[in-house]
């Protein structure tokens, strides 16, 4: 290698060095210490006068159900009931509309094969 190469090589590491110096390391969430259902439970209590009590219980036994919460890597409860209220809106939505579509049966202006046969009589 040539004292030239070398120069390049040696600036090239220079660089790689201020910018690894330069790189925030990334910020570790602090995840809740939930221990048991019954810390879930008290911890959600909180919550239970910006919520439904149907929503706080759907969204328990959901998270419950074979300790759930646990196998998440990070387990925010303010924003897993914020997403499960924002779901449960949109839940909402599409039910009713289902219904609405449902109940209102579109019946055919005409029946294309009684007027032809009406007009083979004339």
């Amino acid at each position: 290698m040539n004292e030239i190469q070398f120069t390049i090589l040696d600036e090239r590491l220079k660089k790689i060095e201020q910018l690894l110096l330069n790189i925030q390391p990334k910020k570790k969430i602090k995840q809740t210490k939930i221990i048991d259902n019954r810390l879930l439970e008290e911890q959600i209590e909180i919550y239970k006068n910006k919520y439904s009590p149907s929503m706080i219980t759907d969204f328990l036994l959901y998270w419950s159900e074979g300790d759930r919460w646990k196998k998440e890597k990070v387990f925010d409860i303010s924003k897993r009931l914020d997403r499960w209220k924002r779901q449960e809106d949109k839940w909402n939505f599409e039910k009713s509309q289902r219904y609405i579509i449902k109940s209102t049966e579109e019946k055919p202006v005409f029946n294309i094969d009684r007027e032809k046969s009406d007009f083979s009589r004339i």
